[in-house]
């Protein structure tokens, strides 16, 4: 038995009663009213850094339905509040230590100062998991939204409705929320919120301004397509060096005009033998604020590729072991890219097709943009 799994079979062991009796007390659907929503709590302690990223529509379809609601964020790991700074509605970002057993003390105080809020709604995002719904039962919450899992006895409704959810881990919040409103109108149609840092104009500049040094060109440089790979990945996720090797000659060779711009991990090593331009950085959002000025990012399944995602920049995430419909980069031109069973000259083939689709609308952008602002100043 491995680490994991004995790790869930002990939580499930000594907390399982616990969280059915939290399960008991969730909303059924159609119970929440929009009036009398002041104080929000959403829950999401994990400490990877996608998985706090994949809360982002969440916090945005709560800004919507309540705009005048205050909402805190129970997550672990110091980056949640860095990455939730962009939220002005966002107030406090309670924050837990990744391994909570060896952290008692730090926990309990956690929890303890978010117990004093009387939160008039609290939302698990993090549907599979024991410690969200025990943090869930000592926390006071009016209402509570989440979904129990298949083997607990969930509100009588739940089992209809979800058999319509979206299985995307950002995505899923959102519909539980939609769905548990008593006056939902066209909600549940409309399209899903996007992961978004929320970065500030002064970020996106500065941004800018250190990819141009970082490939020594200004303003008046004729502008190149530049593409951001992140080669790292945990895991099986990960695709060797030599993999990479092999996908960036076949994209050069295609497009020999591109410019690759290597993102490096947090380990601070090249995962492409210094091949290429790099950018490091220990803080997320200067980091996100580079990948924004890029025209595309490829990477493999990873937080990286949500943060990508999140920046508004074309993101290309390639999976092999993880499902993409629950990870995949979505809206707009973002993709999932399937592997298993491609060489890497087949996937850098459809990661140039990709490419060529989003560059190809941002140009028909820009000249719309540009014909719009001639036809205002001939006015």
């Amino acid at each position: 038995m491995n680490a994991r799994v004995f790790r869930r079979r002990f939580w499930h062991l000594l907390l399982g009663p616990l969280s059915r009796s939290v399960n008991a007390s969730l909303l059924d659907a159609g119970q929440l009213s929009t009036r009398g929503i002041h104080r929000i709590l959403v829950l999401r302690p994990n400490h990877r850094l996608g998985n706090i990223i994949l809360i982002t529509p969440l916090l945005a379809e709560l800004e919507r339905l309540f705009p005048g609601a205050e909402i805190d964020v129970l997550a672990a790991g110091e980056s949640a509040r860095e990455i939730l700074s962009g939220f002005a509605s966002v107030r406090h970002v309670y924050t837990l230590p990744r391994h909570l057993l060896r952290h008692l003390p730090r926990v309990a105080s956690t929890v303890f100062s978010a117990r004093h809020v009387a939160y008039d709604l609290a939302v698990n995002a993090a549907t599979d998991s024991y410690t969200s719904r025990v943090l869930l039962s000592w926390l006071k919450a009016r209402h509570a939204i989440g979904i129990p899992p298949q083997d607990s006895e969930a509100p009588a409704n739940w089992a209809r409705i979800m058999l319509n959810a979206p299985r995307h881990f950002a995505m899923l919040p959102v519909f539980l929320v939609r769905n548990a409103l008593a006056a939902h109108g066209d909600t549940r149609d409309m399209p899903y919120p996007r992961l978004d840092l929320r970065l500030t104009r002064a970020e996106r500049r500065r941004g800018r301004q250190t990819l141009r040094a970082l490939l020594n060109t200004t303003p008046a440089t004729p502008e190149v397509a530049v593409i951001g790979v992140f080669a790292h990945a945990t895991g099986a996720k990960r695709f060797e060096e030599p993999w990479w090797r092999r996908f960036l000659n076949t994209l050069s060779d295609r497009h020999p005009e591109y410019q690759i711009v290597e993102i490096v991990p947090a380990d601070g090593h090249s995962h492409l033998g210094e091949c290429f331009p790099a950018y490091y950085s220990s803080s997320l959002r200067k980091l996100a604020s580079v990948i924004a000025n890029l025209h595309c990012f490829v990477c493999a399944d990873s937080g990286v590729m949500h943060l990508a995602c999140a920046s508004g920049t074309t993101t290309i995430g390639l999976f092999s072991v993880t499902d993409p419909l629950k990870y995949a980069p979505y809206g707009g031109n973002n993709q999932a890219c399937d592997t298993m069973g491609k060489t890497p000259e087949e996937i850098a083939g459809f990661v140039a097709d990709s490419i060529d689709t989003a560059l190809g609308q941002r140009a028909a952008v820009t000249m719309i943009s540009t014909s719009s602002s001639g036809a205002a100043s001939a006015a």
